[in-house]
């Protein structure tokens, strides 16, 4: 995985493959509803962090079920595990 930051355009570090994928996302989501949790997985396998947290604030909110638990522990979070931000997303799902 390319570890530069996003570039703040929507579209993932390294191109290719992981712009068609982050653009495809957008489109599908705002045509159809994608679950947030899912939208969390995708966006961490693609290295956009802001993206994740905010994703993972909106599954907290929304209460997302049995999904909650995972975060803590799935290792596509390893990135994102030191943003202070995802301890407030933790304390919010009770998971801290």
């Amino acid at each position: 995985m390319d570890p530069s930051p996003p570039s703040g355009d929507g579209v993932p570090p390294g191109g290719g493959e992981r712009a068609v994928t982050a653009r495809e996302l957008e489109e599908y989501s705002r045509a159809q509803y994608v679950p947030a949790a899912v939208l969390a997985d995708v966006w961490a396998a693609l290295g956009d962090r802001d993206r994740t947290i905010a994703a993972l604030r909106l599954a907290c909110q929304e209460k997302e079920g049995a999904w909650g638990r995972y975060p803590k522990v799935d290792p596509i979070y390893d990135g994102i595990r030191s943003d202070p931000r995802f301890g407030e997303v933790l304390d919010c799902m009770q998971l801290r």
